[in-house]
């Protein structure tokens, strides 16, 4: 009884300290600590003024440091900024703050030299403290969807950051420290305002994902393929009108996004990527794809809609681990009958083109559930016989 006594006086000093926003505070630390606070709320809000006998208790000037506390959620609570009493908790590895309307972090923060784990996603912050140096143990940092429009070269102190998370923010640049990072394995750079790729990138050689979705970029430096450990790039919804024969250096990708660019070829060398399961090129100005796609011998999601292709390649058919085909709005009058090497195809989009039949061969495809063929001009004769080639699938006519 006497451990839970003093537990409970220690809840207490915690609440009792300072200003009335501690409450919020407190309450959420009493929660992540699983303290059953509700047997002395109300002598907390008589210790804040909130009744008339508050006059008779007075306030703690001592603020309980917890010595246990490993994880924090002050999600969700109106937060304007970091409470000040959170330098306190000097053994935090887990703070969340996300979904509040912070528009800085106080220099408290530096505090938290454990702190491992920080997700403050959708808040105001326009800036990140030079404090933040001190998070030498930070493996994790997410501060999407704010207003940052720099991020200070202190942040190459994080050495131990392995996940940057930096989306939807107003950055036109990067620290030139940054390539200190040397353990960082993703970083996420999507809505934000480059119009130059940042050369630091380049220079964390270890990165394994990279998103860059959203930006402005028309040109991507040949630096960017020394970073041969990446398996996921993205490159979506950018100006580039090209791609460089160089990602071929890139060996080890598994998944390529390229969306919404103004790319009208794409090199040779995409054959190189022997490992790609994953190709996004919807919304570009292609009107061929090279023939060495055939060579990609574990794609199993291609997606080349709102293009200007006429045909496809007949080495494409040689992609015998497809699964997902979207080629719809482009102008294909005909499907090859090597159609019948995707065995185990599942979905086939070929809406918006300029199709009047497939070939018989597709009947071969057992695996497909759906396929799409609206806005094509299929006679009706041409259905029926498309219907009872394929019994078991979802057919999309109209």
């Amino acid at each position: 009884m006497s451990e839970v006594k003093s537990e409970k006086e220690n809840v207490m000093r915690l609440l009792l300290s300072g200003q009335l926003e501690n409450i919020e505070l407190g309450l959420a630390l009493a929660n992540s600590l699983q303290i059953d606070i509700t047997e002395f709320k109300n002598d907390i809000e008589i210790a804040f003024g909130l009744i008339s006998e508050s006059q008779n208790i007075p306030i703690s000037e001592k603020i309980w440091k917890i010595q246990e506390s490993k994880e924090v959620d002050l999600s969700k609570r109106n937060l304007t900024d970091l409470p000040s009493q959170i330098k306190y908790f000097t053994d935090l590895t887990t703070l969340y703050i996300a979904n509040n309307t912070l528009t800085r972090f106080s220099t408290e923060i530096g505090s938290l030299v454990k702190l491992d784990y920080l997700y403050a996603p959708n808040n105001q912050l326009k800036s990140l403290p030079f404090e933040i140096e001190n998070l030498i143990n930070l493996s994790y940092l997410n501060v999407t969807n704010n207003q940052l429009t720099f991020i200070p070269d202190q942040i190459s102190k994080c050495v131990n950051l392995t996940e940057l998370k930096l989306d939807n923010n107003q950055l036109c640049s990067l620290p030139d420290k940054l390539s200190h990072l040397s353990k960082l394995e993703i970083l996420s750079l999507g809505e934000n305002l480059f119009h130059l790729f940042p050369l630091e990138i380049a220079k964390i050689t270890g990165l394994e994902v990279l998103n860059f979705q959203n930006n402005r970029l028309t040109t991507i430096p040949e630096e960017l393929y020394n970073l041969t450990q990446l398996h996921t790039l993205s490159l979506d919804a950018n100006q580039l009108d090209s791609i460089s024969g160089k990602i071929s250096k890139l060996t080890q990708l598994v998944r390529l996004s390229l969306d919404e660019n103004l790319l009208r070829f794409i090199p040779d060398e995409i054959g190189e990527l022997k490992l790609l399961e994953v190709l996004f090129l919807d919304s570009n100005q292609l009107s061929s794809i090279p023939g060495q796609i055939g060579n990609l011998r574990y794609l199993a999601h291609l997606y080349i809609s709102d293009n200007q292709l006429q045909e496809l390649p007949i080495e494409l058919f040689q992609c015998t681990e497809l699964y997902r085909f979207h080629i719809n709005n482009n102008q294909l009058s005909f499907i090859q009958p090597e159609i019948e090497n995707f065995e185990k195809l599942q979905e086939l989009q070929l809406a918006g083109n300029n199709l009047t039949s497939l070939p018989p061969e597709i009947a071969k495809l057992t695996r497909l559930n759906l396929l799409s063929l609206k806005n094509n001009p299929i006679p009706d004769s041409e259905k029926e016989k498309i219907k009872s080639w394929l019994p078991n699938c979802k057919i999309i006519f109209e």
